[in-house]
C-alpha cells in the first residue's frame, strides 16, 4: 500500500494528481493501493493499480522531470467529487496520522492503526 501525500491535485485534478508521478525504486511493484492526501485527510483512493516507468506513451503529464518515476496504471478511482458512490473505501475522507510531505507505504493494519 502506498500512502501519496499531494498537495498538486488542484494542478493535475485528483486522479492524475494521485497517479504520477512518484520515486518508488523497486517497492512500486509491491503497491496496489494508492492514497491522494491533502493535510492529512484522505482525498482519493485507486485500487488495483500496476506502477510503470513514466513515459510520454502511459503519462500524459509526463515531462523531463517525470524521467525515473512510476505512474500507477488501471484499477478504480474515487475522490471527493464522487462522495455518494456506494462502494467507496471506508477510509475516504478519513484523517491520517503521523503523514509528513512526501509518500509513504503502509500495510492495511498499519493505515487502520493510523486513521482518525
Amino acid at each position: 500500500m502506498n500512502i501519496v501525500v499531494h498537495d498538486g491535485i488542484a494542478k493535475h485534478g485528483y486522479e492524475m494528481g494521485t497517479r504520477q508521478a512518484w520515486k518508488c525504486g523497486d517497492k512500486a511493484q509491491e503497491v496496489y493501493r494508492v492514497l491522494g492526501v491533502i493535510k492529512g485527510q484522505v482525498v482519493s483512493v485507486i485500487e488495483d493499480v500496476t506502477a510503470e516507468l513514466s513515459t510520454f506513451d502511459n503519462n500524459p503529464e509526463h515531462h523531463s522531470g517525470s524521467d525515473g518515476r512510476y505512474i500507477f496504471l488501471g484499477g478504480k478511482c474515487w475522490n471527493e467529487k464522487e462522495i455518494f458512490v456506494p462502494d467507496m473505501p471506508k477510509f475516504m475522507f478519513k484523517k491520517i496520522k503521523g503523514l509528513n510531505q512526501g509518500h509513504r507505504y503502509l500495510s492495511d493494519a498499519e493505515l487502520e492503526a493510523s486513521l482518525s
